[in-house]
């Protein structure tokens, strides 16, 4: 089961975010965001510290005795990140698709400025469909008042 997707960019600015499950007792949604940042820079650096390949040590997938988190980061510092259940098999090609629709619905979007939360419906659609198999209908609007 997969309880949140998430996307962040290298400063650490939670730019996309998408809960399937919600979390209990979570006080803060933002500070749950940047914990969980926090964690993935973390983990990032303890890997290169005990690493004697720096070029090969890439966190890909995190796990606890609860939940399992699932890493990608591409090469401008882009982080994608998936938190999920302890059955859930890792997720490297979900989380290759996902990058791909960034790419295809945001990065390719020229009223997208990089860097900034996104605000794109498609995007949003298209990342939901994937991770739930939901159909969906594309012409209501999930951020219309």
């Amino acid at each position: 089961m997969i309880y949140g997707f998430y996307l962040y960019s290298r400063t650490g600015l939670c730019l996309f975010h998408l809960e399937l499950v919600k979390y209990n007792g979570l006080s803060d949604q933002e500070e749950h965001k940047r914990f969980l940042f926090g964690l993935l820079r973390t983990f990032k650096n303890f890997s290169h510290f005990v690493s004697h390949e720096p070029q090969d040590n890439i966190v890909r997938v995190i796990s606890t005795t609860s939940f399992r988190l699932h890493v990608c980061m591409t090469a401008t510092g882009l982080r994608f990140a998936i938190l999920s259940s302890l059955e859930t098999p890792r997720l490297d090609q979900t989380l290759s698709y996902l990058y791909q629709l960034y790419v295809e619905y945001v990065a390719k979007n020229p009223l997208y400025t990089i860097g900034t939360v996104i605000h794109c419906d498609r995007y949003y659609k298209e990342v939901k469909r994937h991770l739930t198999g939901e159909v969906y209908n594309f012409n209501a609007s999930k951020y219309a008042k």
